[in-house]
């Protein structure tokens, strides 16, 4: 099930922000006195150049959540990155939120934004070999499990489980 969060644990990123990227010190300070396992949430514009904002604020969050295998990070970064950008391509959204948390040997991502039209719903299925329209082929393949919810306001979640194995700092005994 999905944790809830409150509007003190989400990064909500301005336009201006987005903009100045990589100077963003607020975000990044702000991600930083998260508690340690905090899941990460980030508000965002539905702007093109929010992806790579977003998957840098990731990676930074994977640091601090001890997540250091190379592979699963770039899976995770995979699938935020087609999430964010189906969102942000197909929505009708003034914000688009994006949180990632851990349980278990599970990272989830999901990305959840104010809804589209009933023709930009995600669905795997009706992608092709076009040169756009794979995201979601990519994160069924990249991850254990996908799927999509859509609430009574409109809004669409759309949500991945890549499998992360053990840190180096457990497998050594390491971690505290």
């Amino acid at each position: 099930m999905l944790p809830t969060t409150t509007r003190a644990n989400e990064i909500e990123l301005t336009v201006r922000q987005i903009n100045e990227w990589p100077d963003t010190e607020e975000a990044l300070a702000r991600l930083g006195r998260r508690p340690t396992g905090a899941p990460l949430v980030i508000s965002t514009p539905p702007l093109d150049r929010a992806v790579p904002v977003c998957r840098r604020l990731a990676l930074y969050w994977m640091d601090t959540a001890r997540i250091d295998d190379e592979d699963a990070r770039y899976t995770i970064q995979l699938v935020l990155s087609e999430l964010l950008t189906n969102a942000v391509r197909h929505t009708e959204s003034s914000h688009i939120t994006c949180r990632l948390w851990k349980a278990g040997g599970v990272l989830y991502v999901e990305v959840r934004d104010q809804g589209g039209t009933w023709s930009s719903r995600p669905d795997s299925r009706t992608e092709g070999a076009r040169d756009h329209g794979r995201g979601l082929t990519l994160v069924a393949g990249a991850s254990r499990g996908w799927g999509r919810r859509f609430a009574a306001d409109g809004s669409c979640s759309v949500w991945a489980a890549v499998p992360v194995p053990p840190s180096r700092h457990q497998e050594f005994g390491q971690e505290t």
